[in-house]
């Protein structure tokens, strides 16, 4: 009852010592390490802190371990599928570029060999006209000179 501040502080800190050390005080209720729940690991079935307990615990980290591992694999399997299929798409596409490329040259020598056939027919008809033209003038000429003949 007449206690100083400091046997109560004593007191109090004795008794949340105590407490913690036997999972009674609702604070800190769960927190001993056998009280931990593990994936994977039933509860109780090993106390941890134990060799039992940690070669459990191995156990189960070497079982994760390897199915992170099979993920690996597969995620590297299928990393070097989709770099396969983007060489072959890359070599398509090039091939691809090259012919259109390759057409495109062919036609514009299609173009030009049309363009030269173009101007050739109209020299010739310029000529065939030219020679027409000639023509007339000579048949106006005979048909002049015939009747001045007569």
């Amino acid at each position: 009852m007449f206690e100083s501040s400091n046997k109560k502080d004593l007191k109090s800190k004795y008794n949340k010592m105590s407490s913690i050390a036997a999972g009674t005080s609702k604070k800190y209720k769960g927190s001993r390490p056998e009280d931990f729940a593990m994936p994977g690991i039933k509860r109780g079935a090993a106390p941890m802190g134990t060799v039992y307990g940690e070669l459990k615990l191995s156990e189960h980290l070497s079982n994760e371990l390897v199915q992170v591992k099979k993920i690996v694999d597969g995620l590297n399997e299928d990393l070097e599928e989709s770099n396969y299929n983007r060489d072959m798409y890359l070599k398509e596409l090039n091939e691809l570029k090259a012919s259109g490329d390759k057409r495109t040259k062919e036609t514009m020598e299609l173009k030009q060999e049309l363009m030269s056939l173009r101007h050739m027919t109209h020299q010739r008809r310029v000529e065939s006209e030219q020679m027409i033209k000639a023509g007339w003038s000579l048949t106006d000429f005979v048909i002049t000179s015939e009747k001045y003949r007569k």
